[in-house]
């Protein structure tokens, strides 16, 4: 048994990275991607200022993609288990993962999921580039860090619970799990509820899936740090969308023909193995889960 548990644990690593390497090829490319389809995709920011916001995220992500990836060195081996890049690329595919899930479970129910509308590719692109790093600072370190570094302050100098905001594992040095996992799940069911509310907003099957990607999100962050964090909702947002949207434009189909297209049915393979095999390499013993 000990024997097949460990041949079952390469085999799920070796594919694991072979296919998250896949995925961060993938999230490289979608950074001109989304230029693109921002700056040809129809009406979306206005005006310079507006530009100039959009310019110093697109430049934040890239500058983030860029420290993650220059990461921890590792062996070919066990680069998918240390790089904090190919960490946000496991764990997006997971979230993915969960959320087609949750989206199929509902959609046999008759429970739909509706996204809102918006005038051009290049408004919705816009809004999903900005929401990565608002949503982060506000759900996770807000709502989950800031208390966890009130915590690290009763047993760490200021300076170090200061830093638990950027990585609250790392700085607790195992303290505060329970107040931790009941912050992550406070924060996410707050996220799933917030993404159905108000004007403009999801319709009310999206309640539960966000409400489960906020949980993996603060998870995350706790765990990994808001480095990862914010790639892994960066991808789900931006490098979703880019791909999507450049492949609708070059095929000229709709987006809701994009499945149908050779690049995007690939795409969609892609992210279901990946999510199947992550999952499985989490529960096979990621060791750095």
């Amino acid at each position: 048994m000990p024997r097949m548990l460990g041949a079952a644990r390469r085999a799920a690593g070796a594919a694991h990275a072979a296919l998250t390497a896949a995925l961060v090829a993938l999230m490289l490319a979608s950074l001109p991607m989304g230029a693109h389809v921002l700056l040809g995709g129809g009406p979306g920011p206005q005006g310079p200022l507006e530009w100039a916001g959009m310019a110093a995220l697109w430049a934040s992500y890239a500058a983030m993609v860029g420290v993650a990836l220059l990461g921890p060195r590792a062996g070919a081996g066990a680069w998918a288990w240390a790089n904090p890049m190919a960490t946000a690329a496991g764990w997006f595919a997971v979230l993915v993962a969960a959320s087609w899930a949750i989206e199929a479970a509902q959609s046999s129910q008759g429970i739909e999921i509706v996204p809102p509308e918006y005038g051009s590719d290049a408004e919705r692109l816009a809004d999903a580039t900005r929401a990565p790093l608002v949503e982060e600072l506000a759900f996770r370190v807000l709502l989950v860090g800031a208390p966890l570094a009130a915590l690290c302050a009763r047993h760490a100098p200021p300076a170090r619970a200061l830093r638990a905001l950027l990585h609250p594992h790392a700085r607790l040095d195992g303290r505060g799990g329970r107040a931790a996992a009941a912050l992550i799940l406070a924060s996410a069911a707050l996220f799933g509820a917030l993404h159905i509310v108000g004007d403009g907003s999801w319709s009310a099957g999206k309640a539960t899936q966000a409400g489960v990607a906020g949980a993996i999100l603060g998870w995350v962050y706790y765990r990994h740090g808001l480095l990862v964090a914010v790639l892994v909702h960066w991808a789900t947002n931006y490098f979703v969308l880019s791909f999507l949207h450049f492949v609708a434009g070059a095929a000229g189909v709709g987006l809701a023909g994009v499945s149908s297209h050779p690049a995007g049915a690939a795409f969609e393979a892609l992210l279901v193995a990946s999510g199947a095999v992550a999952a499985a390499a989490l529960a096979l013993g990621h060791r750095h889960a």
